[in-house]
């Protein structure tokens, strides 16, 4: 953001569609061609992206962007401080719950939130597509960075977790909750999913 509070997009659509990453100091096309990355995948996941983009608000709150445990202060019964701003945005919220939900191992943080918003009747609009696209976005960004290190068992981990993030919108939650996040889910299968 500059100094009129003017940042790098139009609109948080926009810096959706645009995937951009300012972790790695290059582009998609020069990752394709001089890594691992795999460019029919991420124009699949990214397609679905762009399908989804409609379905997320014009919303200008305040987004973390790097929201966990190893950023948040505790005293033991309340927070009492969030670190780490370097990651934020003004924008849709639901960003927040995509990130704790799509790294997380063991706890669905969707379905979470889902159900905290339901008991407020607060339920948001599009909550399911807009918590994929966001998922799918962080996850072609972290396949994009563990291709820049060269790292492939980091790319290799972080596969199934953009197909499960796709895999929400087509089926819910809840339906994935048993597949996805007890990692039953492997390279093949997203391949085999996905048609390739």
């Amino acid at each position: 953001m500059d100094e009129r509070s003017s940042g790098m997009f139009n609109s948080w659509q926009e810096s959706i569609e645009s995937l951009d990453n300012r972790k790695i100091a290059c582009n998609w096309e020069h990752l394709f061609h001089k890594t691992f990355l795999e460019k029919k995948l991420f124009s699949y996941y990214e397609l679905q992206i762009l399908r989804l983009i409609p379905d997320c608000p014009e919303e200008k709150q305040l987004v973390h962007g790097d929201i966990g445990f190893d950023n948040v202060i505790w005293d033991g019964t309340r927070i009492t401080g969030i670190l780490d701003w370097a990651e934020s945005k003004i924008g849709d919220p639901l960003w927040d719950v995509a990130w704790l939900n799509f790294w997380s191992d063991d706890i669905d943080y969707a379905n979470k939130f889902y159900h905290f918003y339901k008991r407020q009747n607060q339920i948001p609009q599009n909550y399911k597509e807009r918590l994929c696209c966001y998922s799918l976005h962080i996850g072609l960004t972290s396949l994009a960075i563990a291709a820049y290190k060269n790292n492939y068992e980091e790319y290799k981990r972080h596969l199934p977790n953009v197909s499960c993030s796709f895999r929400i919108s087509k089926m819910g939650i809840n339906q994935c909750y048993s597949l996805c996040y007890k990692r039953q889910y492997s390279r093949t299968d997203v391949v085999s999913e996905i048609g390739f």
